[in-house]
């Protein structure tokens, strides 16, 4: 187990093996889970005061599944430090070149994806109509970046280099 910057992580083993990790408060946990079907796929989970899991998003490499958390903690981030909200794409009409989003069966269950240019399912979402797209679209723009874009934008008072602010 390990702690830095106020969450928490430990590695589960056994039947149900995933990493979790948390705030101190334990208010949320996320599980990533690694799935043995072959594809190199991460699950996040959301347990809110250990009750029922809920299917957030799953990414088809560690990757995406990183780019994604990206985004996920940089606005709550941003939220923290009472700066504005960055103007990510949040639509399917922002969806960087070559990428759509698309509803399809995706474990056995109807949910949005987000396919690339090379016509690849990389991520699914948990979200409905409305909310896929504010998950999917900015990862499409997250994946074209380097890390350290993506947490200079983040950081900065303007959203630079990758975005501005949303008005």
């Amino acid at each position: 187990m390990g702690q830095s910057g106020g969450i928490s992580t430990h590695q589960r083993r056994g039947r149900r093996a995933s990493d979790i990790f948390w705030n101190r408060g334990g208010e949320v946990r996320y599980l990533l889970r690694e799935k043995p079907d072959g594809w190199v796929e991460i699950e996040i989970y959301c347990s809110d005061r250990l009750g029922p899991e809920c299917f957030i998003f799953s990414g088809a490499s560690c990757t995406v599944a990183e780019r994604f958390l990206f985004g996920w903690f940089g606005d709550s981030y941003r939220s923290h430090k009472e700066m504005s909200i960055i103007a990510t794409p949040m639509s399917p009409d922002e969806l960087m070149h070559g990428y759509r989003i698309a509803s399809q069966k995706f474990g056995g269950v109807d949910r949005y994806v987000l396919i690339d240019p090379t016509d690849r399912v990389i991520a699914a979402s948990g979200g409905g109509r409305i909310m896929a797209p504010r998950q999917l679209a900015p990862l499409s723009a997250f994946l074209r970046a380097t890390v350290d874009e993506i947490e200079e934008s983040f950081r900065s008072e303007d959203g630079r280099p990758l975005f501005g602010i949303r008005a």
